[in-house]
């Protein structure tokens, strides 16, 4: 275990902004986790960074980056394997190693940033994927009872962006992911991750030049009755069908019909290609709380529906200010 004072929070954070942390310790191997977990019970955990904001109230804060790496195979059939992975492992790095030797399985989920443990707390997904699919167990530390759980697929409690872990999130410390992947074609698998990663490159900004947390914002499913009403009012909304008379709507077409010629306030814009993805263009801490506030606020006012963040926001106090002012005028 390393232990880092006056950790500058914005050098770690993918959307470059954070305060300046008294003591930071970096994890490094599962026999650290208890220890550090019965001295500060109530330590902040960071994974990978690019999924997170960070406010000043928690500058006082103890805590954790989890950078425990790598993986093992479990078990091998002629169909497939069984690999277990650990919670700091950057994502992608795994699915490029995956992919290379023929396993089958996350090659849709190439190019999301972060580390594996992020993306199982929050079910990443992407085109028509999610981590949910390939997931057999987790093994998480649990911090109330200072005990070793492992949790089946069927308790994950996993939907859209969502899992159990995100219910209590100071009670539970995911240390690693059991996968089972199915044995594929190497040349077909390759081919799909370029691909993949190819349009996420069109349509995602690049991390270094433009400093971002991903989507701000989930998608948005209501009932088919509310769906109908709003396509009436704004005919251009992307929506898809879901079971049980339901509608996922896309938030990035909420926020491309209520700003059409984008969102910028005080170094906060709304990436052009993609105007869920908001990026840090000298931005403030009082600035994005107030950005975030304005959009919550216009899109709950023309279409009734209330925004969820995507992204975690840890000491950002929303609901202070905004600079939105409902009238007809401004709904397009």
């Amino acid at each position: 275990m390393k232990t880092v004072t006056h950790f500058d929070l914005s050098t770690y954070l993918s959307f470059r902004m954070g305060p300046i942390i008294d003591t930071v310790f970096i994890i490094e191997k599962d026999q650290e986790i208890e220890d550090i977990f019965h001295l500060y019970p109530n330590a902040s955990i960071l994974g990978g960074g690019t999924n997170t904001l960070v406010g000043k109230e928690k500058a006082q804060d103890v805590w954790l980056i989890n950078q425990m790496m790598g993986w093992q195979m479990e078990s091998e059939t002629v169909q497939g394997v069984r690999i277990r992975i650990q919670s700091g492992q950057n994502m992608d790095a795994f699915i490029q190693w995956s992919v290379e030797n023929g396993y089958q399985g996350m090659e849709s989920l190439s190019g999301i940033p972060g580390s594996l443990g992020g993306a199982a707390m929050m079910n990443a997904g992407a085109y028509g994927h999610e981590l949910k699919d390939v997931i057999e167990s987790i093994q998480v530390y649990d911090r109330f009872t200072h005990q070793i759980k492992i949790f089946s697929k069927a308790e994950l409690g996993m939907g859209y962006r969502t899992s159990i872990f995100q219910q209590d999130p100071q009670r539970w410390f995911i240390q690693s992911v059991v996968v089972s992947l199915i044995k594929g074609s190497k040349q077909a698998l390759v081919q799909k991750r370029a691909e993949i990663v190819d349009q996420r490159a069109h349509r995602i900004p690049n991390l270094q030049r433009y400093p971002s947390c991903g989507s701000f914002f989930r998608n948005v499913i209501i009932a088919k009755s509310q769906a109908i009403q709003l396509q009436k009012q704004f005919p251009t909304l992307k929506m898809f069908d879901l079971p049980a008379d339901h509608i996922k709507i896309s938030t990035g077409s909420i926020l491309k019909t209520l700003w059409p010629k984008g969102f910028h306030f005080q170094g906060v814009r709304m990436y052009p290609d993609s105007p869920l993805i908001l990026i840090n263009e000298g931005a403030t801490m009082d600035s994005v709380s107030c950005a975030i506030q304005t959009i919550l606020e216009k899109v709950y006012a023309h279409t009734k529906i209330q925004l969820e963040p995507e992204v975690r926001l840890m000491g950002i106090p929303l609901g202070k200010r905004s600079i939105f002012r409902y009238d007809e005028s401004t709904r397009r």
